[in-house]
C-alpha cells in the first residue's frame, strides 16, 4: 500500500496531513522528517493532521512513538496532533511524549491546534 501524506512549510510551523493507513513505520519515518525540515527552514512547530487516515495505532505501538529518543533536536519541536473526534484519540502519545519532555498536544479543531501551536512557549 502507498503512503499518502503531504508535508507543507507554512510561514512559522510545518503542516503534515496523512491520509493513508496509520503504521508505527510511517510515524517514524516522517517524524524524522519533520525533525529535519524543522531544522532546515529553522521552525520549531509542527502539527500533525491525521483526519483523513485510516487505522489506528495500538497502544504498545503509540508508547514506542512517543519514546523515540534518535531523532536530532525533537524535544525542541513544539507537535500539534490534530485527530477526528470520531476516532477519540487519547491522548496516550501525549502524556508518554510530555514525560520525555516533549511539547505536545491532542486537538480535535484545527484552529485551536493552529492557536496552540503558533502562540509563544
Amino acid at each position: 500500500m502507498k503512503n499518502n501524506y503531504n508535508i507543507t512549510v507554512e510561514d512559522n510551523y510545518i503542516l503534515l496531513e496523512i491520509n493513508c493507513r496509520q503504521s508505527l513505520k510511517l510515524f517514524e519515518e516522517l517524524i524524522r522528517k519533520l525533525s529535519l525540515e524543522c531544522h532546515k527552514h529553522n521552525i520549531n512547530k509542527v502539527l500533525i493532521d491525521v483526519r483523513n487516515s485510516t487505522g489506528s495505532l495500538t497502544l504498545l505501538e503509540k508508547y514506542e512513538l512517543a519514546e523515540i529518543r534518535s531523532v536530532k533536536n525533537i524535544s525542541a519541536i513544539k507537535w500539534a496532533y490534530l485527530d477526528n473526534p470520531v476516532e477519540r484519540a487519547d491522548g496516550f502519545v501525549g502524556l508518554v511524549a510530555g514525560n520525555k519532555g516533549i511539547d505536545s498536544r491532542l486537538f480535535y479543531s484545527y484552529e485551536d491546534a493552529l492557536q496552540w501551536l503558533i502562540q509563544t512557549s
